[in-house]
């Protein structure tokens, strides 16, 4: 989850209006790119390039075909024990894993024979279908961007930021607002390559903020309404 999200902040400074902003980030939260939308219309286009994963692959097509066809290590993996190395080795209880990885080996061994039948076809398959995310667009420069296409997934994180402010009033040479913000805060995971078994992950979280401002610097004043659902925009 991105580490900015479900913050409640006090700016000392408030303008009225919606702001539209988006970062990519790997696993780690580290930031990989940022930007600003100028329109609720860009920054569902933006998500619409950036946010759609690439489609992934089940154990039963694992099984079948050797999906990795990029590097030997990424071949030998896919092809020898794929049930094992991409479900069974990922699962966290200990006794589960062992009891799964019996079936996950036997699977794997069982079908073998499958998938030295189906190597030719997949080494033409990704050789005429090379996908390119359109996300390396944006990160493919950084010097940790293989680290990035390795790990093969990224957070869309997006920020639309709403305030509202009442008219000033005088008193005693003082000039005195109220301001609601609206703040919508969502996280979609992204896979950048062909990954198995990964879900399709998205939230989104809105809150209600209240602020009072004194000769233009505020102070949280109350919060509204908080609510949580999958993103909006999900692809």
């Amino acid at each position: 989850m991105c580490p900015h999200q479900w913050r409640i902040f006090m700016p000392t400074s408030l303008t009225a209006g919606t702001r539209f902003s988006v970062e990519l980030q790997d696993v780690n939260n580290n930031i990989l790119y940022q930007t600003v939308c100028a329109s609720r219309e860009e920054l569902k286009t933006f998500i619409a390039k950036h946010g759609k994963s690439t489609t992934g692959y089940s154990v039963l097509g694992g099984a079948i075909f050797p999906m990795r066809t990029d590097t030997p290590a990424h071949f030998s993996k896919d092809f020898f024990l794929p049930t094992w190395a991409h479900f069974a080795s990922k699962i966290n209880n200990v006794v589960l894993k062992y009891f799964v990885a019996f079936f996950a080996v036997a699977l794997d061994l069982v079908t073998l024979p499958v998938r030295l039948l189906t190597t030719a076809y997949q080494l033409y398959y990704n050789n005429k279908h090379k996908e390119k995310h359109p996300a390396l667009e944006l990160i493919g420069q950084r010097p940790d961007a293989h680290k990035v296409l390795e790990e093969g997934v990224v957070n869309l994180c997006y920020t639309i930021d709403t305030v509202k402010t009442s008219a000033p009033t005088i008193d005693g040479g003082d000039s005195f607002q109220n301001a609601e913000q609206t703040l919508v805060e969502g996280t979609i995971r992204v896979a950048l390559r062909r990954l198995p078994g990964l879900e399709r992950a998205s939230s989104e979280k809105t809150t209600g903020n209240a602020y009072s401002g004194r000769n233009g610097v505020w102070v949280l004043s109350g919060t509204g309404f908080t609510s949580s659902a999958s993103s909006s925009f999900a692809c």
